[in-house]
Formats: C-alpha cells, sequence, structure tokens
C-alpha cells in the first residue's frame, strides 16, 4: 500500500527505492544501489554458496503505471521465497532481484541487459504482471521509439502569411491522426 498511496514519476522513485532496498537488505539480501547509470535501478543478491540455477526476477519499482506497485511487491514476494528454498536446501544456486526503474519510458530492463548484469547474475528472468486474466504465454506491445523532425519556413504572419510553412500545424495533425487511427486498429498492428 506504500508504494501505491505514494506515486512517484519515473527515474524519481526515491521512496519506492528506499523502501523496496532497505527491505531487501535486511532480508538478507546483497543490494547495489543506484546499478546501471540509473539513480534508482537496483540489484539485491542472495546464494546459498552452490553451484545451481539462476533465476532472475524483474519488478518494476515505480509506484503505478500498469500497477507496478504489485510488480514490485510480487517481484519482491517471489525472491523471498526462491530465498527460503536457497536456505532451506530443497534448491542450489542464488536469486537475483532487479529494480527497474520508469519502466514505461525509459526501459530500464533494456539498459540491464546492454550493461551485462542480467547476463552476469541470471540463467533466465521472470516477472509477474497484474491483469484481468491468467496467462503464462501473453503477447505484449512492444516499446519502440521514433524520430520525427518538423521543419518548416518562416514568414510574416500579417503581411504574407501564405508564404510560410507552420511545422508545428504539421506536427499536432500528425500526432492527431496517430491517435485517431490507432483507435480503429487491432492491438496487433499497434
Amino acid at each position: 500500500m506504500h508504494i501505491h498511496d505514494h506515486p512517484e514519476p519515473g527515474n524519481k522513485e526515491y521512496r519506492a527505492f528506499n523502501l523496496l532496498t532497505d527491505f531487501l537488505e535486511k532480508e538478507g539480501f546483497t543490494v547495489s544501489r543506484g546499478v546501471v547509470g540509473l539513480e534508482t535501478a537496483f540489484t539485491a543478491e542472495y546464494s546459498n554458496g552452490k553451484a545451481g540455477r539462476r533465476p532472475l526476477l524483474l519488478p518494476s519499482s515505480v509506484g503505478h503505471a500498469c500497477g507496478h506497485n504489485l510488480i514490485a511487491i510480487s517481484g519482491v514476494a517471489c525472491a523471498l521465497a526462491m530465498k527460503q528454498l536457497l536456505q532451506d536446501g530443497l534448491l542450489s544456486g542464488s536469486v537475483a532481484l532487479f529494480g527497474t526503474p520508469a519502466e514505461e519510458t525509459s526501459n530500464a530492463k533494456l539498459v540491464f541487459v546492454k550493461a551485462g548484469e542480467i547476463q552476469r547474475l541470471a540463467d533466465f528472468a521472470m516477472m509477474l504482471h497484474p491483469g484481468p486474466a491468467s496467462g503464462c504465454f501473453v503477447n505484449y506491445l512492444a516499446m519502440d521509439s521514433v524520430l520525427i523532425e518538423y521543419f518548416g519556413r518562416q514568414s510574416h504572419a500579417g503581411a504574407s502569411p501564405w508564404d510560410g510553412i507552420n511545422a508545428v500545424d504539421a506536427l499536432m495533425q500528425g500526432f492527431d491522426n496517430v491517435g485517431m487511427m490507432r483507435q480503429q486498429t487491432l492491438s496487433t498492428n499497434r
């Protein structure tokens, strides 16, 4: 509830970051803060010192958006359960939990991959995501970036506006057209 009740903007999830990292440290995880160049990103690791599988759990530490408060606490709960199995000798290996801030905008999971952190600490990765149905294999929409530049031509608004090209009008038309077209397409086309 604490993360839910105190939403924070992406890459500024200081309250959630401190809450999660302090808790994980108290639970016996080795916590590294501010990893991969992101101030509110973290890793939390636990190992029983035996060779074995190395699962990775990927919670988002932000408070809202797609229920990230639920994703964060679900990841922590799974890491605690895995830690208990490791302590009881029922599993060999380690478990890692990555706090990935601003997931909806800066795609912190990809930053972890590019930095080599996921490959260094894990054999496979898992994530829980809240939703209205249960499913193990679900198609998700991708997050891609596109850079579009608009160029205009200045003119005097009172003397010869017809000589100008308004780049802001073109930008607004493009934005509106994509918004309207998105309503009429299948989810798979987005």
